[in-house]
């Protein structure tokens, strides 16, 4: 379905090696309401070092529960 593709895009740039890129992907999981990601974004934001980025995957994780 279109919902596994979005979350299967997000998942993967989750795991991308640009901050930017993480970032975009946590900030669409927020916009689609993808709440199939949150344990992703959640492993994720354990180890993100960009502050900017973490704020967003927080976000994105708290409005997803």
């Amino acid at each position: 379905t279109a919902v596994d593709v979005c979350q299967e895009i997000v998942r993967s740039g989750l795991k991308d090696k640009s901050s930017r890129v993480r970032r975009k992907a946590a900030d669409w999981a927020h916009r689609l309401l993808l709440k199939g990601v949150v344990t992703d974004l959640l492993e994720a934001l354990k180890v993100e070092s960009n502050q900017e980025t973490s704020d967003v995957m927080g976000a994105a994780v708290l409005v997803l529960r």
